[in-house]
């Protein structure tokens, strides 16, 4: 059944909309949003960083996680809630698992 639901995530565009979340969310933390608002903000991203974890699983979605620039998002992610044990650490998570591809482990090397 998880597996099932996986799937399903990842061929209906999830993976993309969990990009898009993550790039709208930030840009709501990043301007003049009241402190309560960012404790929304991060909750919402714990939420949908656990997702992007248990989609990755399958390496055949990797070109679907490198194509809408996760990495990128997840290390501004990072970089904007450094205090947020849980949120870095499932950032940190999916960070992890791209990097068990060649692929990935390039998207993550900082260029020159």
């Amino acid at each position: 059944e998880n597996a099932e639901n996986q799937r399903a995530l990842a061929t209906s565009g999830a993976i993309g909309r969990l990009a898009n979340l993550f790039e709208r969310a930030l840009a709501l933390s990043e301007s003049v949003a009241p402190a309560s608002d960012d404790q929304v903000v991060s909750q919402t991203l714990v939420e949908a960083s656990a997702i992007l974890r248990s989609v990755i699983d399958d390496k055949r979605r990797l070109q679907q996680f490198l194509s809408v620039d996760i990495v990128g998002l997840l290390s501004r992610t990072i970089a904007s809630f450094p205090d947020h044990a849980e949120l870095c650490f499932n950032c940190v998570r999916v960070l992890s698992k791209l990097s068990m591809a060649s692929k990935g482990r390039a998207a993550i090397r900082p260029g020159p």
